[in-house]
């Protein structure tokens, strides 16, 4: 996330890096009142003209492993990882990374050309004042042009696809800062991995284009969105299990001979218990969902197992569990959790789709039932879960 480390690896190495540009280190933590515009800022109306780049959390799988040149310290020199030098160089820019074996670690501080790490428990990477990274909702701003804690909206991300499969309000948080985030930019925080930053360049985003920022009141909704109206059947928050599905998104099996452990882990979550990422894992993935948060799953690899758990639905709600086949009557299954539905299909968040953590969409024709956990299992939440 630095311009400085950028430059360094393209004088040793020439060319382009890999991933787009969207340098951001720490900041010191202090309050910055704004101050007088720079002149080289527009505006329309009431709202700045910036120019927009984007960042990510950068995975592990999504770079080679042909290395272990790339060492990851924390502050006082001990090594908290090592991975290939390619993930190593993506992290550093990002500064936020997440390990095959689920470990998220953050940008703590540099020395020279040396960044040093820190593990951390929220599931995206830290921003500015404490604040947690959330996908398609923080962005990284100048502090003397926008306050940190700001609530934003920003027009031309309106309609882009979230996490839970519902369309984006436009509404972002200055959660976060970078050192080549001065004036007139803005970066904002795409997701997990390269692959979210596809649909904002589908959209034209991303390349300093510029977008519309205003600045809103707390309690201001977006000029040009509806409120959103929770859904009847239940609520996020009713489904607690859901956060972790959302954190793995992006896991996905390593080609060649090894094999990702954090999939194994979703393994030993069965009576399987296979050791490899190439067994289906679909249920396996659902299984280690719920035992996250201590609802027992069916402890089964089988996706149909999943109809005989829990109690039947007769109307999907968020998060719960959703069984479809996939070869006709009597073959292959499939099971993940549902989102919502789309024009005939089902958006689904699951494991093995595409041979990752990942969203899709099914035809709803091919679903076989929804199943919700049974009233005892659902009392084994803790409160505020």
């Amino acid at each position: 996330m630095f311009d400085w480390i950028k430059n360094l690896f393209q004088s040793i190495f020439g060319g382009k890096p890999e991933v787009p540009e969207a340098p951001k280190p720490e900041p010191k933590i202090e309050d910055v009142s704004p101050i007088k515009l720079p002149p080289e800022i527009e505006k329309e109306g009431d709202a700045l003209k910036l120019k927009e780049t984007l960042y990510y959390l950068a995975i592990e799988s999504d770079y080679p492993q042909s290395d272990r040149l790339g060492v990851f310290k924390e502050p006082n020199g001990k090594v908290i990882y090592t991975g290939s030098s390619a993930f190593k160089k993506a992290a550093d820019i990002e500064g936020s990374c997440k390990l095959n074996d689920g470990r998220v670690l953050n940008y703590a501080s540099h020395k020279g050309s040396e960044v040093s790490w820190k593990e951390i428990s929220s599931p995206y990477g830290h921003g500015v004042k404490g604040y947690a990274l959330q996908p398609m909702r923080s962005a990284a701003v100048d502090p003397h042009v926008v306050p940190y804690g700001s609530k934003l909206f920003i027009k031309e991300t309106v309609g882009l696809s979230l996490l839970d499969g519902s369309k984006h309000d436009g509404i972002w948080f200055a959660h976060d800062t970078g050192g080549a985030i001065k004036g007139a930019r803005i970066d904002l925080f795409a997701g997990v991995g390269k692959a979210s930053m596809k649909q904002f360049y589908a959209k034209g985003l991303g390349s300093k284009n510029g977008v519309t920022v205003e600045i809103l009141k707390d309690d201001a909704q977006a000029p040009t969105s509806k409120p959103v109206e929770p859904k009847p059947e239940a609520s996020k928050d009713q489904a607690p299990w859901m956060k972790f599905a959302v954190a793995e998104l992006g896991t996905k099996e390593i080609s060649g001979s090894k094999h990702n452990q954090r999939i194994i882990d979703y393994h030993n979550d069965t009576s399987l218990s296979a050791n490899d990422d190439e067994t289906a894992w679909c249920s396996s993935f659902v299984n280690w969902c719920f035992d996250e948060v201590g609802i027992k799953g069916t402890r089964s690899a089988w996706a149909r197992k999943w109809l005989d758990w829990g109690v039947k639905l007769d109307k999907p709600r968020y998060g719960c569990v959703c069984v479809i086949e996939r070869n006709g009557p009597g073959g292959d299954s499939h099971v993940f959790f549902w989102l919502g539905e789309q024009e005939g299909t089902v958006l689904a968040l699951g494991g093995n789709q595409g041979n990752s953590v990942s969203k899709a969409k099914y035809s709803k024709s091919l679903v076989l039932g929804y199943r919700w956990p049974s009233d005892s299992e659902m009392a084994k939440l803790p409160k505020g879960a």
